[in-house]
């Protein structure tokens, strides 16, 4: 009994002795990105983690935006897009790996970590408003709504057609930025331009423009209560918010402005206005 429990104090001396010259050391196998960091001190995975952090935040990659058989190439770099390391942070992740807070288990990971690779993320963090400010200054001239159909005035009404919008999908574009950050590494981005289309075509709208036609050639009266307003279509027309109901083949809405004819009606706009004239 006394050799055992010699042995026991001999084993939690030394795994005590260990522990303290190993609690500032990198446990082998952990690696930030192709960095080795196994057996690295404080201060020397210090060093080389702030060195390929600042390598990784400044080196640019290109973004490759493809529409139909044309790729346009723009170089940016993680700085520029508002990424930023933390190296301090980043260096307390590495050392923290493998150490659970009980000193028997810390120790034996810390064998256990040489028989495998252990990779670590580095602390990221991201400026929202730069990271909008520089990705909308790169895609601004591939990035428009589309515009629908519409029923404008030149010398009478006609329709205006619909314009196809385009976008691309911002979330892949995020995720392989994220990526490239937490990797530390600068691959190319492929962006996919996408053709967004019109809610409102002109081929939908021909019945509601010979009603629009029709109600201009109209003579209409406004009652409300005793009073009557006489008003021409083309009146109404021009002096009311052309609305779509539902489908632009089913119906159309006017709503009343403030002024009506060049008669203030302001008086009577809280009721006027809850009165919609329908096309249909």
């Amino acid at each position: 009994n006394k050799k055992h429990l010699i042995s026991f104090l001999i084993l939690v001396v030394l795994v005590l002795l260990y522990s303290f010259f190993e609690k500032e050391r990198v446990y082998p196998g952990v690696r930030l990105g192709d960095l080795d960091l196994g057996g690295k001190g404080r201060e020397e995975a210090s060093q080389l983690i702030s060195k390929r952090l600042i390598q990784s935040q400044s080196v640019p990659f290109s973004i490759v935006v493809k529409k139909d058989s044309i790729n346009t190439e723009s170089k940016v770099s993680l700085s520029e897009l508002g990424v930023a390391y933390d190296s301090d942070e980043t260096v307390n992740r590495v050392l923290s790996v493998g150490r659970e807070g009980n000193i028997f288990n810390d120790v034996l990971n810390s064998f256990l970590f040489r028989f495998k690779n252990t990779q670590v993320e580095p602390v990221i963090s991201l400026n929202a408003n730069k990271f909008n400010t520089e990705t909308n200054n790169l895609f601004r001239d591939y990035v428009y709504p589309p515009v629908n159909a519409s029923i404008v005035s030149q010398q009478g009404y006609v329709l205006e057609s619909e314009k196809a919008g385009q976008s691309f999908d911002l979330g892949k574009l995020s995720a392989d930025i994220s990526l490239n950050a937490s990797s530390l590494q600068s691959r190319n981005i492929l962006l996919q331009i996408i053709e967004e289309q019109p809610r409102v075509k002109a081929s939908d709208a021909s019945s509601v423009l010979e009603k629009v036609k029709t109600l201009n050639t109209q003579r209409i009266v406004l009652n409300h209560g005793h009073d009557s307003w006489p008003i021409s279509g083309r009146e109404l027309i021009s002096s009311s918010e052309l609305k779509q109901k539902g489908n632009l083949s089913e119906s159309f809405s006017f709503k009343l402005g403030q002024n009506v004819v060049g008669v203030e009606i302001s008086s009577l706009h809280e009721s006027l206005k809850q009165v919609d004239l329908h096309l249909s």
